[in-house]
C-alpha cells in the first residue's frame, strides 16, 4: 500500500481563509462600522466621525447649502442623505451617496435638513 500525504488539506487552507475574509467583509463589517460612527447635525454642517481599525480616528464634515442633494430612505431605520461623492475609475466615473445610514429618527433628521436648505431654524 501507498502512503498519501495529508497535503491536499493545507492546500484548501489559503481559500477558506479567502472565504472568511470575504464573509466578514460582507456580513460582519459594515455593522461593526456603524457602531464605530456618530453623526452630529448643526445649524449649517453635518458630521461624520468614525474610529475604526487600520484607519484610525476621521472627522468629515459637509456644508448643508439650498443645493445639497437631500433625499430620505425610509425604514426602520432609515437614512438620511445629504452630499454626494464621484470617484473616478478606470471605465469611467462611480457615485456615493453620504450621509447618516440607519438613524432611528431619520424622517425628523430629513425635515431639519429641508428646513436648512430653506433657510429656516428649527
Amino acid at each position: 500500500m501507498k502512503k498519501v500525504s495529508g497535503s491536499s488539506g493545507r492546500a484548501a487552507l489559503p481559500h477558506f481563509g479567502i472565504g472568511l475574509v470575504i464573509l466578514f467583509g460582507a456580513l460582519v463589517w459594515p455593522t461593526y462600522a456603524r457602531r464605530r460612527t456618530w453623526y452630529t447635525l448643526t445649524d449649517r454642517r453635518a458630521f461624520i466621525a468614525r474610529d475604526l481599525p487600520f484607519r484610525g480616528r476621521t472627522l468629515k464634515t459637509y456644508p448643508i447649502t439650498a443645493d445639497s442633494p437631500i433625499e430620505h430612505q425610509p425604514g426602520t431605520p432609515g437614512t438620511v442623505t445629504f452630499a454626494v461623492k464621484r470617484k473616478r475609475t478606470a471605465k469611467g466615473a462611480k457615485t456615493r451617496k453620504i450621509g447618516f445610514e440607519r438613524v432611528q429618527d431619520a424622517e425628523k433628521v430629513y425635515r431639519l435638513l429641508l428646513a436648512q436648505t430653506r433657510g429656516q431654524t428649527t
